[in-house]
């Protein structure tokens, strides 16, 4: 793979715009100050920071280990308030690769995006992904996509293969493998030109009609964690194929993820509030 490959991930972070309003179930069908009332509460944002201090920051840390010219943008509202912008800054500060990007709520979190990534890559080819502020990726993304990634056409790449978490009522962390076509969860596309983003596609499951998209192979590429926090109305529903014993989460947790402290992801995710995931298996699709 080509050194010049400009890798780009993107976490969208409580930010609220006029026209992401639609985007989630928490802030759709309310104006945007009612809205930033919902996003911003305190309560809230406890646990996205601890989240996003667990899961994806360290999964972010890895991947500028790993590979050079990579950027992390962090897309959070202007608006956010400013005990929460202090803390966000003083959490990324030490990574020069990590950007924080402020949106007014007039701005359109596509362009910006756009904008951001491609001053980045400087018209080298440009693979921009996007995960949430509460995922993780593994070791074996980023090893999958520098195999696979083909720099002279422009493509989607699905990595449709994790790990939901949950705690359990008993307090004890549940991971469950997972086949999700066309998953959110680090999501790519790669321009040639430089200058579209990830999420220039619009709606993750209806990138197939914007042009090709290639399934990588391996597994597991991510973790997306379950808490009472999710925007999603059932996370589980026709994906999973059986809770991992102890032992095989343990020994999944080493291989693929040896960046997340097991300890404290389930302090992070705090008690399970969703149900117990054994009693929602449902064999893959």
């Amino acid at each position: 793979m080509p050194n010049k490959l400009a890798i780009v991930g993107i976490t969208r972070f409580s930010v609220v715009t006029r026209s992401s309003l639609t985007h989630f179930s928490l802030t759709g069908g309310r104006d945007r100050p009612d809205a930033e009332k919902q996003i911003f509460t305190a309560d809230r944002l406890r646990v996205r920071f601890r989240l996003f201090r667990t899961l994806t920051l360290p999964s972010m840390a890895m991947v500028a280990r790993r590979y050079q010219h990579f950027r992390y943008l962090v897309l959070t509202s202007r608006n956010l308030p400013l005990l929460w912008r202090l803390r966000l800054k003083t959490m990324v500060w030490r990574y020069p690769w990590c950007q924080i990007v402020e949106l007014l709520p007039d701005e359109n979190i596509r362009r910006r995006a756009r904008a951001e990534a491609s001053a980045f890559a400087k018209r080298a080819p440009l693979f921009s992904f996007r995960i949430d502020d509460d995922d993780a990726l593994s070791v074996t993304y980023l090893d999958a996509l520098l195999a696979h990634v083909n720099v002279k056409a422009a493509a989607a790449y699905c990595f449709d293969r994790g790990l939901y978490v949950q705690n359990s009522k008993q307090g004890t962390l549940m991971a469950v493998p997972t086949h999700k076509p066309l998953v959110a969860v680090g999501l790519g596309y790669l321009d040639p030109s430089g200058k579209k983003t990830v999420f220039d596609l619009g709606n993750h499951t209806k990138i197939a009609e914007q042009g090709p998209v290639s399934t990588l192979p391996g597994a597991p590429f991510w973790i997306k964690s379950i808490h009472a926090g999710n925007d999603s109305k059932d996370p589980f529903a026709g994906y999973l194929d059986g809770c991992l014993g102890p032992a095989d989460l343990d020994r999944a947790m080493r291989e693929y993820f040896p960046h997340i402290d097991i300890g404290r992801l389930t302090r992070a995710l705090g008690p399970g509030s969703r149900g117990d995931i054994r009693g929602r298996i449902r064999p893959p699709r």
